[in-house]
């Protein structure tokens, strides 16, 4: 576990999104049934799926499944979601909270729609973006040569976000386009 969620983090951070140390909803057991039940990244040769579940100790499990040369791995995170206006958001950060070094891992913080009520697609925040707000002090922050970090509160976030015209660009770091599957498929 502790492997797949250093590969995850090393994504993350290679693919430049940032963190957050809060999540966007103050609410710690918000959920969106929508999202129950299993979805199949569509463009993957590899097995690339994500299982959301009711329950956990708070909100949503996500348990994020990759297959690759034969070998299944699995990591699960504690799924928060946020309505504002008309758009979902996601908060999601691991369970294992000490990992190796990473004494704090940040929250990801996500936008995600249903094309149809069988496909989701997911976008995280960008760094470019997130960066050039914290530097016109659109939101509080820490950039760094390499990554970026949000210190804004719950409350703070929604009214970013809700206040953010062009929120494609601020959530372009497409993690993908899934098709809900059958349980067993």
């Amino acid at each position: 576990m502790r492997k797949l969620f250093a590969a995850i983090l090393l994504l993350a951070v290679a693919a430049c999104v940032p963190e957050s140390d809060k999540p966007i909803s103050a609410s710690i057991d918000t959920i969106d049934k929508r999202l129950v039940g299993t979805w199949q990244k569509t463009n993957e040769k590899d097995l690339a799926r994500l299982r959301f579940a009711e329950g956990g100790e708070t909100g949503m499990d996500v348990t994020m499944i990759s297959k690759k040369n034969g070998k299944r791995e699995e990591m699960i995170l504690r799924l928060i979601t946020t309505k504002i206006g008309d758009g979902t958001y996601l908060s999601a950060i691991p369970y294992e909270k000490d990992f190796g070094n990473e004494k704090n891992p940040g929250w990801l913080l996500g936008r995600y729609s249903f094309e149809e009520s069988d496909t989701l697609k997911i976008g995280l925040l960008a760094l470019t973006a997130v960066k050039q707000e914290i530097l016109d002090a659109k939101i509080r922050g820490k950039t760094t040569k390499s990554g970026a970090r949000l210190h804004a509160t719950p409350e703070e976030l929604q009214a970013w976000i809700a206040g953010t015209r062009d929120l494609d660009r601020l959530f372009n770091m497409q993690l993908g386009t899934f098709r809900k599957v059958a349980e067993g498929d």
